[in-house]
């Protein structure tokens, strides 16, 4: 099994792609609205037609892990409210002049618990195999449930938060009844227009309700993110990472919760729950909200320890995020079926993932660290400037990016 793993791993367009396109797809991350999985999605038809299957999965699955880090730059820096948590607390660090600590820091945690999601994967993998040849569909019921179970926990736990959250699950609901129903065939607040059938347009709600408006806002505000004589450099970068590593008892205990999620066959975003256990194991919740690095780490940690979903995905066919959702879509172009059999046939298939997934995060972690001082100082620039680019910019990428993926993709453009 390794020596197979390690023979693939022996290809020079596979060492290529990772360090050409990791480098390439991370800085096109910067770009507001464009998510790092949606740019992993648009790379798969070229992957799947350049490099063979096992190399070629491997590659999807790590540039899915390591271009998701590039929305931590637009959170931070732009104030580009993607990853939900890092904005909260990662934006405000920035108008405090701390931008560049800030991306050091997280950049850290997040290579930090993706090296730890690879090792928890390997060794949950003995374990998973008989899992999944027992399981059957109640089973698999039961096991979608029980991160439902920890939601309803946390929201109960977070004092105040547990209406405002059925409130906007029930918003979220009304929202997706929009279009034709699956059961009747029946057309629901079209308004007779034809474009509503198939649902609210995700890019033109997600420039609309999300990205624009923050963009527009930050612009009106006629003056640079950071305050005068904020400390942007590599060095501070390598202070805010020091820091992060230095409360790796905390990224442990993060990055725990978020394998435990990932395992879950269940598609969702594990960061504001994360992020609501890490708040309601601290002492001191004052500072929350109002810019704190811990309250960010907290989400990154959990958010990046993902590699376990290749358990659920590759033994059960049910992708646990996003980014395993694409994982599988390159499975099933190359005609390799998920199922426990998978690991009898293509055993190696797992280290390559595993190997894919620890360089990548090795590789961008240095790389964000290293460049967090430089993209650090463009919170000094006037935003009006900056919004003045990237708002047509974002509006021309975004839709791009959506419409190639809902029609490469029909079936699962519902993930990005």
């Amino acid at each position: 099994m390794f020596a197979d793993a390690l023979s693939a791993l022996a290809d020079p367009l596979y060492w290529g792609l990772v360090v050409g396109g990791l480098l390439a797809l991370t800085l096109l991350t910067l770009t507001p609205g464009l998510s790092g999985t949606l740019v992993a999605a648009l790379t798969i038809p070229f992957i799947v037609n350049a490099v063979e299957s096992d190399v070629g999965i491997a590659l999807v699955a790590g540039v899915a892990g390591a271009v998701s880090l590039g929305g931590s730059l637009q959170a931070v820096l732009f104030g580009q409210p993607g990853p939900s948590v890092t904005f909260l607390e990662g934006h405000q660090l920035a108008r405090q002049g701390r931008a560049s600590h800030t991306l050091g820091a997280l950049y850290a945690a997040a290579a930090f618990s993706s090296l730890l999601g690879v090792l928890a994967m390997l060794l949950l993998l003995p374990v998973a195999i008989p899992l999944a040849g027992w399981t059957s569909g109640w089973e698999q019921v039961w096991l979608a449930a029980l991160p439902l179970s920890f939601v309803l926990a946390l929201l109960i736990m977070s004092t105040g938060a547990l209406v405002k959250g059925f409130a906007a699950a029930g918003v979220g609901v009304l929202f997706s009844t929009i279009g034709v129903a699956g059961a009747t065939g029946e057309t629901r607040f079209t308004f007779g227009l034809p474009e509503l059938e198939t649902g609210l347009p995700l890019g033109t709600v997600t420039l609309g309700i999300i990205v624009l408006p923050e963009l527009i806002d930050l612009s009106l505000a006629r003056r640079a993110v950071a305050p005068p004589g904020a400390v942007l450099d590599t060095r501070e970068a390598l202070r805010g990472a020091g820091y992060a590593l230095r409360r790796w008892p905390m990224l442990l205990r993060q990055s725990a919760f978020g394998a435990l999620f990932r395992i879950m066959p269940m598609p969702g975003r594990v960061d504001w729950l994360a992020y609501a256990l890490g708040v309601a194991l601290s002492k001191d919740k004052s500072k929350f909200g109002k810019g704190s690095l811990d309250g960010a780490l907290f989400a990154e940690a959990a958010q990046h320890s993902w590699a376990p979903g290749a358990l659920p995905t590759m033994l059960l066919g049910i992708p646990s995020s996003t980014a395993w959702a694409y994982v599988l879509v390159a499975m099933v172009a190359y005609g390799v079926a998920p199922g426990p059999r998978l690991l009898e046939e293509q055993a190696h298939l797992f280290i390559l993932i595993a190997i894919a997934l620890a360089i990548g995060a090795v590789m961008v972690a240095l790389l964000g660290v290293g460049l967090a001082g430089p993209f650090g100082k463009l919170t000094r620039i006037p935003y009006p400037l900056i919004g003045g680019f990237l708002i047509p910019v974002t509006i021309l990428l975004t839709l791009v990016a959506y419409e190639s993926v809902r029609l490469v993709f029909p079936s699962l453009a519902v993930f990005t």
